[in-house]
């Protein structure tokens, strides 16, 4: 069994040109994502501004979302790009970096990838990286859709192969690229019909308050509305199928885009995290190996319960990652309020977190342990039925030895 799971940070360049991050692996790279916020430095800083992005070897795509601070209307915008990296200095919105292509390096320099930044940053902005590589991952796929207008089940085709893992994300978009005005944000991911989960966080722009995070359990893909406030696009996970995937759409009535990353042969699996009443360890189980593999949060830390739209927007997405144990997060929001108070955080010395506004964490955990039969976080800072969910990625399952056939042969005549 062979998968490279490496989770590391770099700082964005500041002039433009090509730009190499080494994960020190020694593994080509087939897969990557990239979360950050404009921040140089560790900790709280005021307006709410943040970016994921989905990358294979041939196509990049990314969500960036941003609020300004302190308004009694809200500034507020994203937007979805065919970039690997494209971070907002405002909600406008105004672009303060891009960077347009990823190349994963081999030979001498594999375990390295390349983006191109055409628009350089204004400072050296932290971003976070997962990088997967290694002979267990075969087929990797990133891609865009228009959500249907219709309810039922659509299959997404043209990935090529049957894949076995699925990340979405997307937004309030009908074109792509495309930055305008309004939040409504959201990812999400699945591994079966019955393993999925996903989150959508909005801020209506020009607007006193109008601020929302939802999760579900039920769905593998949340799209919140052009007015950052309910749901526009939902879908739920049928099957992964011979060239893609199948989604059962129970709401839509806009083309919205959205972006995917489809891995084949790697073992995952989705844990509901909810936080306990109390600081200490929480472990998780799952049913493969989990020492050489990582683990992908993401999450709104919502206390209401499951499919609950509650006020505020509130993101976070976070990373623990093979031995030597690393970690990573941010944490993205903005106050329901007539003036409103939008923040950011992003921290390399915990997995989880989510705070309160202005700037006071109000949950935030540690990576423990990889375990072989599952991971360990340890809270440190508990606001009790915080939810948040947990993709584990692990090698391909070790198959039992094959125990050899005894033939015992008795009597007489032979």
């Amino acid at each position: 069994m062979a998968l490279t799971y490496r989770q590391g940070t770099f700082t964005v360049a500041t002039v433009t040109g090509n730009q190499v991050v080494d994960t020190g692996s020694g593994v080509v790279i087939k897969a990557l994502i990239l979360f950050g916020t404009p921040q140089t430095a560790e900790g709280f800083t005021a307006n709410d501004s943040g970016f994921i992005s989905l990358n294979s070897a041939t196509v990049v795509k990314s969500i960036t979302w941003a609020s300004d601070d302190n308004l009694a209307s809200s500034n507020a915008a994203m937007g979805i790009n065919n970039e690997c990296l494209r971070i907002y200095s405002n909600g406008t919105p105004t672009t303060d970096a891009i960077a347009t292509t990823v190349t994963f390096n081999t030979g001498a320099d594999a375990g390295k990838f390349t983006i191109n930044v055409t628009d350089a940053a204004g400072s050296a902005w932290i971003v976070h990286y997962i990088a997967l590589g290694g002979t267990d991952l075969t087929n990797v796929f990133v891609g865009s859709f228009a959500a249907p207008t219709a309810t039922g089940s659509r299959a997404d085709t043209g990935v090529g192969f049957q894949g076995d893992t699925l990340i979405t994300i997307g937004a309030n978009k009908t074109a792509l690229p495309t930055n305008t005005a309004n939040i409504g944000a959201g990812m999400g991911a699945a591994i079966s019909s019955t393993e999925r989960g996903a989150i959508r966080w909005g801020n209506r722009d020009a607007h006193a308050s109008n601020t929302v995070h939802f999760r579900s359990i039920t769905k593998c893909l949340l799209i919140g509305s052009a007015n950052g406030n309910g749901a526009m696009n939902e879908a739920d996970f049928t099957s992964f199928d011979a060239d893609g995937y199948t989604l059962n759409w129970t709401a839509g009535t806009v083309a919205n885009i959205y972006a995917v990353m489809v891995l084949k042969g790697l073992r995952n699996d989705i844990a509901s995290i909810l936080t306990p009443a109390a600081t200490g360890n929480q472990s998780f189980t799952t049913t493969f190996d989990q020492a050489s593999g990582g683990v992908f949060f993401f999450g709104t830390g919502q206390t209401t319960a499951d499919a609950t739209q509650a006020a505020e927007l509130h993101v976070c997405l976070g990373v623990m990652g093979e031995s030597p144990l690393t970690e990573g997060h941010i944490w993205t929001s903005s106050d329901n309020a007539a003036t409103n108070d939008s923040n950011k955080r992003t921290v390399t010395t915990k997995c989880i977190g989510v705070g309160v506004n202005p700037a006071t964490v109000a949950a935030e955990a540690d990576a423990v342990s990889l375990n072989t039969d599952g991971y360990t976080i340890g809270w440190t800072t508990v606001r009790q039925n915080s939810h948040f969910f947990g993709l584990a990625f692990a090698a391909a399952a070790v198959v039992a030895a094959t125990q050899p056939f005894n033939l015992s042969l008795t009597g007489a005549g032979i």
